[in-house]
Order: structure tokens, then C-alpha cells, then sequence
């Protein structure tokens, strides 16, 4: 079998989670983070990533979830998700999402 490039605590996660993936390979570019190339031509509605609900992070299922729920007054979305993610940063190694978190950028160069 070819290696993966993904970390393997990711890779883990990935199993752990039942996060499942076809025609994708997956590449890391130092300081950007781990991301999918596709490796075949995709159709309109063709589904290269599974992910099961209970492995998203939502507004709904971070930590301090109540909290954040209850002060999003109308917050852009991307913002209560820059926040969720923040938060289960902060918690390190303790966050579910953690081997997840680490594979993404710190920041994004604006």
C-alpha cells in the first residue's frame, strides 16, 4: 500500500470517527495545513468526503456550546465557527477534534 502523507494521529481520527474518502489524495504544504486533491473528474454531486454528523464541529457540539449559542446573536457563521474552533484549540489535547485541529492552518494570510 502507498503511504499517506496525512499525520498518522490524523489518519487515526480519521478511522476513529468512520470520516471515509474516494478519488481524493490528501497532500500537506508546510504552513497551509493538510488538503484533498482530486484524483479522478468529479461530477456535479459526487461525494469524495463522508463525514458522520457526530464528527463535525457545529456551534451546537463544542465545547462551551451553551455559551457560544447563546451570544451568537446573529454572529456570521464563519465567525461562530472561527470562535468553536478557538475554543477547542484552547482546550488542547483534552478537544475530540484535536489530531483534526492540528492538520489545520494557524492562520489564514488575508
Amino acid at each position: 500500500a502507498m503511504s499517506s502523507p496525512l499525520p498518522p494521529p490524523l489518519l487515526a481520527w480519521f478511522r476513529r470517527h468512520r470520516v471515509s474518502w474516494a478519488g481524493l489524495r490528501f497532500e500537506v504544504a508546510e504552513g497551509r495545513g493538510v488538503y484533498g486533491v482530486a484524483e479522478v473528474d468529479l461530477n456535479p454531486g459526487s461525494v469524495v468526503v463522508a463525514v458522520p454528523k457526530a464528527a463535525m464541529l457545529t456551534r451546537k457540539n463544542v465545547r462551551d456550546a451553551n455559551a457560544l449559542v447563546s451570544r451568537d446573536g446573529g454572529l456570521p457563521s464563519v465567525e461562530v465557527l472561527g470562535l468553536a474552533i478557538a475554543l477547542e484549540r484552547a482546550a488542547g489535547k483534552s478537544s475530540k477534534w484535536h489530531a483534526y485541529l492540528q492538520s489545520l492552518p494557524l492562520h489564514e494570510p488575508l
